[in-house]
C-alpha cells in the first residue's frame, strides 16, 4: 500500500448540535482524539486536523464547508513535501462509530491512486493527492455559485463507490438527538 495521509475535518460550526462536536466525549475521550487514534491505527501519516482551533490548519477560503478544509489540507501536504503520499483519507470528526476495517476497505490496494467512497455517504472518502484534485478545489472555491459538495468532487475524480457492509458505522451526529442515540449505544456496550 502506498503512503496515505489523513485530513481530519473538524472546522464546522456544530450549530445544530449546539456545542462543538469535536469535543463531545465517548468512552472518556473526545471525538477528535478518538478519530485521530483510529486514523493512526489505519496507518495514516501525517494526520492533519483541518480546524485552526485545535492547533490544525485554517481554511484559505473560510465558510466554504468541507471543500475549504480539504483544499487547505492538501495544500499543507504539498508544503510538507510529502512526496510519498499518493492518497489522502478524508474523515469528518462527527462519525463516532467509524472503525479501522471500514476505513481500510476504502484504501484497499485495488483502489490505489483512485478516489473512493461508500455509496451511502460521501464521507469518509479517499482522494488522490494530486494537482488535479487541488486545481478542481481551487476553481470551485473561487467561482461564485459553484457546487461545493463533496459528491461533485468525487464525480469529477470518477470515484469508485463501494457498498458499505455496515452503513450504520457511517452515521454522523449533527443533533443532540443523534448524539443521545450514540450515548445510549455506548451505555449498552454496543459502541
Amino acid at each position: 500500500m502506498s503512503d496515505i495521509a489523513a485530513l481530519l475535518l473538524a472546522g464546522g460550526k456544530s450549530s445544530r448540535m449546539g456545542e462543538d462536536k469535536a469535543q463531545l466525549r465517548i468512552h472518556g475521550t473526545t471525538l477528535l482524539e478518538r478519530t485521530r487514534r483510529v486514523l493512526e491505527t489505519v496507518g495514516c501519516n501525517p494526520i492533519i486536523v483541518c480546524a485552526e482551533k485545535f492547533g490544525g490548519i485554517a481554511d484559505e477560503y473560510p465558510e466554504q464547508g468541507p471543500l475549504g478544509g480539504i483544499h487547505a489540507g492538501l495544500k499543507q501536504l504539498i508544503t510538507l513535501k510529502s512526496q510519498t503520499v499518493q492518497q489522502v483519507l478524508i474523515v469528518p470528526v462527527d462519525m463516532p462509530k467509524l472503525n479501522v476495517p471500514t476505513l481500510k476497505r476504502l484504501i484497499a490496494p485495488s483502489q490505489s491512486n483512485r478516489a473512493a467512497c461508500y455509496q451511502v455517504s460521501a464521507l469518509p472518502c479517499v482522494l488522490p493527492c494530486s494537482s488535479l484534485t487541488i486545481d478542481y478545489l481551487q476553481t470551485r472555491l473561487t467561482t461564485s455559485d459553484s457546487d461545493l459538495s463533496i459528491r461533485s468532487l468525487l464525480r469529477y475524480l470518477n470515484s469508485v463507490e463501494l457498498t458499505a457492509e455496515q452503513p450504520s458505522l457511517l452515521m454522523n451526529t449533527n443533533t443532540p438527538a443523534q448524539w443521545q442515540s450514540v450515548k445510549e449505544s455506548e451505555e449498552q456496550g454496543i459502541l
